[in-house]
């Protein structure tokens, strides 16, 4: 089980890699065909953004797997990034992160009575020695003893906030394309009394992204009007976003029954799998309430209460009927996927059955998942766009102080139903 596996992963890894992303842009990822399941949160607090606030006792958590029946030691460093995830120039290490700016990553642990074996890390910021000391966005990278951070295992996203602006933001279905149609607009309005901004229409940069999804990712960098210490974002076309659909839900929490959205279960010497109930287009069914992650997953064993260890891996297999787009390609999008729209998340047609299939290696847990046709068409094709949708917005702010060399994250604001 742990050698299909493992070919399942390296599909991934080849994908996350080999994407037509800049190659200096540093990303979430997984980067070793043996490592799944990155998650990246707050720890207790799992719905908000990964960014550090500054609350007493607050700490980072991130957590991976690693198939197979042996620890590594394991070593983790950081990174101050730009506004656009690059490695922030002429900042030396001292500056950005405290002792050595390198730790060691706690000893995982062993599952437990699962059919694939795994060991499970865990490791805080700053709570595992190295801390950060700047606002700003971070890149932590875990690497193998011995080894170096220019050959990474997974690398992974946060954020720093010293909450110098103070963001307030609003959202509807009445835009200035269509009136309770197929898209949403946000009004933002960000309070720069505190921050040492000179001019406010060209020091500030505004980025969006709704769901956490990449690929909607918005950046603004005038704001439409300043009204004293506000800076106001308003009727732009970067502010109107397809409204989309509600995400799918399925549960693995069991083995032995079939969770919700989930046909079939078995297994084999192998190990367990799980075939989703064939899904179909929803872009002409019309809008229909569903309380979901937003696209995220939680990891869980019914039975358990350590699903972190207890949990088992299930061959999970995804169907998607409808006739073979033209022109374009569907993917799996959501964390379960790793956010990535490329090789690694990409359905193949099956022509014998006239529908899209998709498979991936999810340890137990409940999912949130959505089906996009790119180029172009996006989630309208499959998933259809419907004002009522309850997305989650993200929202930062960044600028840099007269004589600064990085952008700091002044400010940050998810904006939700």
């Amino acid at each position: 089980m742990v050698i299909r596996a493992i070919i399942c992963l390296l599909l991934l890894a080849v994908g996350a890699t080999g994407s037509s992303l800049a190659a200096d842009v540093l990303h979430t990822e997984l980067l070793h065909p043996s490592f799944a399941t990155l998650q990246v949160e707050i720890d207790g607090h799992p719905e908000r953004m990964p960014v550090l606030t500054g609350e007493a006792g607050e700490n980072l958590v991130i957590k991976f797997d690693e198939l197979g029946d042996s620890r590594r030691n394991l070593r983790f460093s950081l990174q101050h990034c730009t506004a656009d995830w690059k490695p922030t120039p002429g900042l030396l290490p001292s500056e950005f992160a405290s002792g050595w700016n390198e730790g060691e990553v706690p000893q995982g642990e062993f599952s437990r009575a699962t059919m694939t074996h795994y060991v499970h890390y865990e490791l805080r910021v700053p709570g595992d020695g190295v801390a950060p000391l700047l606002p700003g966005n971070y890149i932590l990278t875990v690497y193998e003893e011995g080894s170096t951070p220019e050959t990474p295992l997974l690398r992974a996203r946060f954020g720093v906030t010293d909450h110098e602006i103070s963001l307030s933001a609003t959202y509807s279905g009445k835009t200035d394309i269509d009136y309770l149609a197929s898209h949403q607009q946000l009004e933002i309005t960000a309070d720069i009394q505190n921050a040492r901004i000179q001019n406010p229409y060209t020091d500030i940069l505004l980025v969006i992204d709704q769901n956490s999804r990449p690929d909607t990712e918005r950046r603004i960098q005038t704001p439409a009007s300043v009204n004293g210490t506000r800076a106001i974002y308003r009727h732009g076309a970067d502010l109107i976003f397809p409204a989309g659909n509600e995400y799918r839900r399925i549960e693995t929490v069991s083995t032995e029954f079939h969770g919700m959205g989930i046909e079939s279960t078995g297994h084999d010497y192998e190990g367990y799998h799980a075939v989703v109930r064939t899904d179909e287009p929803r872009s002409e069914a019309g809008y229909s309430y569903d309380e979901t992650q937003y696209g995220r997953f939680t990891i869980r064993e019914y039975n358990s209460d350590r699903s972190d260890i207890d949990a088992d891996y299930v061959e999970t297999h995804f169907t998607l009927a409808m006739p073979r787009l033209q022109g374009a390609e569907v993917y799996v999008e959501g964390d379960l996927s790793g956010r990535r729209l490329d090789e690694s998340s990409r359905m193949v047609y099956d022509d014998e059955s006239q529908a899209y299939r998709w498979s991936a290696f999810l340890k137990q847990g409940a999912y949130n998942y959505q089906y996009v046709a790119l180029p172009g068409t996006n989630t309208l094709t499959v998933e259809g766009n419907y004002h009522q949708t309850r997305n989650r917005y993200n929202i930062r702010v960044y600028y840099r102080r007269p004589g600064e060399r990085f952008d700091r994250l002044a400010g940050i604001l998810t904006l939700e139903p």
